[in-house]
């Protein structure tokens, strides 16, 4: 069974469940251009003064945490995943939705679609195409800060990972306007998992995407954008029944730390 596609932006921590399994890498088409992705990133967040202030760490930690705690939240993802050893590059997009403070759901339209759900106790991940699920204790596949709870609870990430805000070279190279970034560095190392960046807007302090790295020069960018919010979503958002003829295997019981 192939990977399935779950963002680096979740299993270290979703943030500390926010890392994601890099998708699998193909040629299929109509999917985001990499124009678009970079156009995209161009228009998240409106430019600031460069007489600005910059806050620690734990203060936008702490904006973060005001913004989107007690709120449910839908938007639409762009995704680009690059195998650099192998000078492949996949792109995926789709929508996800959040729900705090550990649910969640994404749901992969292009270039296949995969739906990753969890209802805070139990993960599913479905390959419709393959007629194929995996099924998995949310905790203890995704670690702590599962779902989404790293957002309503800072403290999560400070447990498990080095934050820092990213250096001026990165920022260059990979930031986007208007947004702080934030570096991430696992405290337990792992060769899969080596560095996390989170694209932070500095006008709402809404989390607008990631980047991350492992240690073979692999990278996972992912951008969010048209972003809607309720106090509540239904419970049948973050639910999920395999389809009958669905085969149904177990996750890896060894988590992500």
């Amino acid at each position: 069974m192939k990977r399935l596609p779950f963002f680096r932006w979740f299993t270290a921590a979703c943030l500390a469940g926010l890392l994601m399994v890099l998708p699998q890498i193909s040629t299929a088409e109509n999917v985001p251009a990499r124009e678009t992705l970079d156009a995209l990133a161009a228009s998240q967040a409106p430019a600031f003064t460069p007489a600005e202030e910059t806050p620690t760490p734990r203060d936008i930690l702490e904006k973060v945490r005001q913004r989107h705690q007690g709120v449910s939240l839908c938007a639409r993802f762009a995704q680009v995943s690059v195998l650099s050893g192998m000078g492949m590059e996949d792109q995926a997009s789709g929508s996800a939705c959040f729900q705090f403070p550990d649910k969640m759901r994404w749901m992969y339209e292009e270039p296949e679609k995969q739906i990753v759900v969890s209802d805070g106790k139990t993960l599913w991940i479905h390959r419709p195409a393959d007629h194929q699920a995996m099924k998995g204790d949310a905790a203890r596949v995704m670690g702590p800060g599962q779902g989404a709870s790293f957002l309503s609870d800072p403290g999560v990430l400070a447990e498990h990972f080095t934050v820092s805000m990213a250096d001026d070279a990165w920022v260059r190279k990979h930031g986007t306007p208007g947004t702080w970034a934030l570096k991430l560095v696992p405290k337990k190392p792992r060769p899969e998992f080596a560095e996390l960046y989170l694209l932070i807007a500095r006008d709402t302090s809404r989390i607008l995407g990631s980047v991350s790295f492992n240690n073979y020069g692999d990278w996972t960018r992912i951008l969010f954008s048209d972003f809607s919010e309720s106090p509540g979503l239904p419970p049948d958002t973050f639910e999920f029944t395999p389809p009958p003829g669905t085969d149904v295997a177990s996750m890896d019981d060894s988590g992500p730390f």
